[in-house]
């Protein structure tokens, strides 16, 4: 009678490795869906792009000056997108509370500075219920690019719905793409090149 020292996995064994593998694969799937499902099935662009952005006044509540002086030489405390003609602009619709958004303003102060002395504006222009959040919430991120405060509600203009929301604007004021939810640096870059 001989023994045999080979050895073989009870099905409990081989089960016990498949299903952590399993549920891993599972969640890498889940995840590259999220990530790649809604850049693959894009939906049509917003109707608003193509057509001239409406002229409207936010005021200003941090980072004036990186923004054109009054007449007088004052740093602005509101600006207009009339007075921004000439230079194409990235308005960023965003709020304090928003992660996402805190997530991209580090990405937009990037794409603000490389782009700058090429004309490009950057508008952070905030959602919150109060002024006083952004003023508070810029002393503490390295953001350079001038903040305004959505006072008059502008955002409906955009048809803004969920933030951020990226509004990029050529030249003569018109709307050349609007990107919801958070944008990778290459792709801002990319909607820049096309308008500068």
């Amino acid at each position: 009678m001989s023994t045999s020292s080979r050895y073989e996995p009870s099905p409990d064994a081989a089960g016990g490795v498949l299903y952590p593998l399993a549920v891993c694969l599972l969640v890498v799937g889940l995840l590259l869906g999220f990530a790649l499902l809604p850049r693959l099935f894009k939906a049509q662009e917003p109707a608003m792009v193509g057509k001239a952005s409406p002229d409207f006044s936010v005021p200003v509540v941090a980072n004036a000056a990186q923004l054109p002086k009054a007449a007088d030489g004052s740093l602005p405390t509101s600006i207009s997108i009339s007075a921004l003609k000439g230079k194409p602009v990235i308005l960023d619709f965003w709020a304090t509370w928003c992660g996402p958004c805190n997530a991209e303003a580090p990405i937009l102060d990037q794409v603000a500075k490389k782009y700058a002395d090429r004309g490009l504006v950057v508008i952070g222009v905030s959602q919150d219920d109060s002024p006083e959040l952004p003023r508070e919430w810029v002393k503490s991120r390295r953001v350079s690019y001038p903040l305004a405060f959505d006072s008059d509600r502008v955002s409906h203009f955009f048809d803004v719905e969920s933030l951020p929301t990226l509004v990029v604007l050529d030249r003569n004021g018109i709307v050349r793409a609007v990107r919801i939810g958070m944008t990778p640096s290459s792709e801002i870059q990319d909607l820049v090149e096309k308008v500068l």
